[in-house]
């Protein structure tokens, strides 16, 4: 057996490289173009990841549930205000799917940005909206007085569609 240059104990690879050593290397050198070719994938391939990281965490609660319990490391969000702890339930709902679907608030095609938006007290999901609509309906939701606030707003709306 060679052994490699730069850990001795180890089985040579490449360059009197250990294979770890050597894939380092590899990477720092090729650095740019690698970085390059990831952020290509993850623009053309972005929907198709976030439906997987969902599906994923779906799926896999138990084990993610676990590994947040771990002292060692921070907790996972599902969403930006509950841990994974609070979707126990998380398996018995029904997912819709994103394609084709519809804004549940605003009514229009999916475009950009698309968040599975759900209550917070009891965890029901509504549906796929803009994350701009999530936003929207989350301030109007938190107003004191959400008719008065939803009325200034779509009176102010048809004021610059008028312009």
């Amino acid at each position: 057996m060679d052994s490699a240059n730069c850990h001795p104990n180890r089985k040579h690879h490449a360059k009197g490289l250990c294979k770890k050593c050597y894939g380092q290397m590899h990477y720092r050198k090729n650095y740019a173009d690698i970085s390059e070719r990831l952020k290509k994938y993850r623009m053309d391939n972005a929907e198709k990841i976030k439906e997987s990281n969902i599906r994923y965490r779906i799926e896999n609660a138990e084990k993610i549930q676990k590994s947040e319990h771990s002292p060692n490391r921070r907790a996972q969000r599902f969403c930006k205000h509950h841990t994974i702890c609070h979707y126990n339930e998380v398996l018995h709902w029904f997912l819709p799917p994103l394609i084709d679907s519809l804004c549940w608030l605003c009514g229009e095609p999916r475009s950009g940005r698309m968040e599975l938006d759900h209550d917070h007290k009891t965890g029901t999901i509504r549906g796929w909206t803009h994350h701009h609509c999530n936003i929207a309906e989350g301030n109007v939701m938190r107003s004191p007085n959400p008719i008065a606030l939803t009325t200034n707003l779509l009176e102010m709306a048809a004021a610059v569609r008028m312009t």
